[in-house]
C-alpha cells in the first residue's frame, strides 16, 4: 500500500521503499553520554528524531510508550515520536535537560557529556537528526520508536 502526499491536490502514492528513499535526514548533533548510577536526562518535545546507541550498561526510556523501554549494551533505538522523553539508569533517578541535544547544536566531533556522579553505570552515543519529509508533512501512523 502506498503513502499519499496530503499536501497536494493530486494524491501521489509511493511505495514504502520510494518513501524511505525520499526522506532526508541531516544532523551533526551528537554526543557520548555517561550516566552515573543515579542519573538521567530528558528532552523536550521535538519534530526531529533522536537516536541512542547503548555502548555499555542499561537504560530506561520513559515518555514514549505506556511502559518504560529498557535497553542494554549493543541496542540502538530511534525515537520517532515528537513527545518529550527521559533516559535513566534507574526508574526513579532525577533528570536534567540535555541542553546540547535539545538545542540541536552542530559539532564536527561528538561532545562528551556526563550526568550524575561516581562511576558511569551506562555509556551511550546520542544524536539528533533533522527530518525533511516528502511533501513537507510528517506522515501519520509512524511508530513512536524503532528498536
Amino acid at each position: 500500500e502506498g503513502l499519499a502526499d496530503r499536501s497536494s491536490k493530486l494524491a501521489v502514492k509511493w511505495s514504502l521503499s520510494e518513501f524511505i528513499n525520499m526522506i532526508e535526514l541531516r544532523g551533526q548533533t551528537w554526543s557520548f553520554a555517561e550516566l552515573g548510577h543515579n542519573a538521567g536526562f530528558c528532552l523536550p518535545p521535538s519534530d526531529d528524531f533522536y537516536f541512542y546507541s547503548i555502548l555499555d550498561g542499561q537504560v530506561r526510556i520513559a515518555g514514549i510508550s505506556e511502559e518504560p523501554v529498557e535497553l542494554t549494551t549493543g541496542e540502538i533505538v530511534f525515537i520517532l515520536s515528537s513527545e518529550a522523553h527521559a533516559l535513566r539508569v534507574n526508574g526513579s533517578d532525577p533528570v536534567t535537560t540535555f541542553r546540547f541535544l535539545a538545542d540541536g547544536e552542530y559539532r564536527d566531533a561528538p561532545l562528551h557529556s556526563t550526568f550524575g556522579t561516581g562511576m558511569a553505570s551506562a555509556r551511550l552515543l546520542c544524536g539528533r537528526l533533522k527530518v525533511r519529509w516528502p511533501g513537507s508533512q510528517r506522515p501519520s501512523g509512524l511508530p513512536a520508536l524503532l528498536r
